[in-house]
């Protein structure tokens, strides 16, 4: 096992999903991407790209997401994991089997979120996705999410 696929949706288990994927990334010698995929713009799904003042909000917010990933990065670096982060806009499934081919990955680490069942049939859940759709072994965290 050479490179490890972090998933990062900054929520609580953040720092779990990290602690984890620096102890298996020390045990087996590997590097890792850390991957946040953020929401497509509007006007690539379709919609106006609308005010100008919506789209400096988007941008501050993806300059936000960039520099939590680049926080996350330093303690992966503290513990001399190599360590890069992947920030990409687009469908959360589609982006991560891309970047799992892309980048040759051998194991790919997430929290997995315990939710009510009304909210997961509504919303739907990306762990469900990745797990149904995943070509290598994933390490699911199960996490405890008040949402």
């Amino acid at each position: 096992m050479k490179q490890i696929l972090v998933l990062v949706d900054f929520e609580d288990p953040t720092e779990q999903v990290a602690a984890h994927a620096i102890d298996l990334a020390l045990a087996y010698k590997a590097s890792c991407w850390l991957l946040h995929v953020a929401a497509p713009d509007p006007e690539f799904v379709g919609y106006e790209p609308g005010p100008q003042y919506i789209r400096d909000h988007r941008a501050g917010e993806l300059r936000k997401e960039h520099l939590a990933l680049e926080r996350l990065q330093s303690r992966f670096q503290e513990k001399e994991v190599p360590c890069e982060i992947l920030l990409i806009q687009g469908y959360p499934n589609e982006v991560i089997r891309s970047e799992m081919v892309k980048r040759g990955i051998d194991l790919v680490i997430m929290g997995h979120h315990r939710r009510i069942k009304l909210r997961e049939w509504i919303v739907g859940s990306v762990g469900k996705e990745v797990l149904r759709d995943s070509p290598v072994p994933l390490f699911i965290i199960p996490v405890d999410s008040a949402s």
